[in-house]
């Protein structure tokens, strides 16, 4: 379940790292979540081709990659 919960996140086309996520995610539910659950469900969706690295705003943190969900996981999120 978590994976459609962090697909619906990027459903609008922002690309957003992890920790942006994760707390749009707890602000939403008020549900803490591990990091490790988080980060480890990304991996899976981007493994599986559903999300995808974008690159970095200029003077961001390049320690934080934004994630972009991709035309498999609208596909799937709509499913």
């Amino acid at each position: 379940m978590l994976r459609y919960l962090i697909l619906g996140l990027l459903r609008d086309g922002s690309p957003r790292h992890g920790y942006a996520l994760m707390k749009e995610y707890r602000k939403a539910s008020g549900v803490q979540i591990s990091v490790g659950n988080f980060y480890r469900e990304l991996q899976r969706l981007r493994s599986a081709g559903w999300v995808r690295g974008a690159e970095n705003p200029a003077g961001a943190d390049p320690r934080r990659t934004p994630y972009r969900i991709t035309d498999a996981g609208r596909t799937g999120l709509e499913a």
